[in-house]
């Protein structure tokens, strides 16, 4: 048996992506927040939902372990979901999704709970390519005419190189 070891994304090693983190607005210590309003806060790469109305000027990252707090974590931001180490939470963008991260030393990558057609993973050093793949996740196989037509799609929703 091979373990993978994971590797924390923080904001160290994220480099670049194009999803927006725009799950939410910003949070804000003057707003007057109804129950049920979402935030985000952008230090914390996570969303938050207002469950006490009024105006608070505690950071909801800090109210959610006050005895009688008045924001409830729901989770990371859509950006952030694919390094929370949880297998329930996604990234969703329409195709293609791009991230760019340096995690250091390495020697393996895997993706787990992946949703699309294919997967390209490109690893540069100084700007050069040292290590490409692509492997394609639609693993249906159409043997006769009837599942050309009528046969669903497989698809392959873990990666590991």
């Amino acid at each position: 048996m091979k373990v993978i070891k994971p590797v924390p994304i923080t904001d160290v090693q994220f480099v670049s992506s194009n999803v927006p983190e725009t799950d939410a607005p910003e949070w804000n210590a003057v707003v007057n927040y109804a129950v049920g309003d979402r935030v985000i806060r952008t230090v914390t790469h996570k969303a938050y939902a207002c469950i006490i109305a009024g105006v608070d000027s505690t950071l909801p990252e800090e109210s959610v372990s006050l005895a009688s707090p008045h924001w409830v974590e729901e989770g990371p931001t859509n950006r952030w979901a694919m390094f929370d180490n949880q297998v329930s939470t996604e990234t969703v963008k329409a195709s293609p999704l791009v991230i760019a991260i340096k995690p250091g030393i390495i020697n393996s990558l895997a993706l787990i709970n992946v949703s699309g057609v294919s997967v390209t993973v490109e690893m540069k050093y100084e700007g050069e390519p040292v290590y490409s793949a692509s492997r394609n996740l639609d693993m249906s196989e159409i043997t006769d005419w009837y599942e050309y037509f009528f046969a669903g799609f497989e698809l392959i929703s873990q990666v590991v190189l």
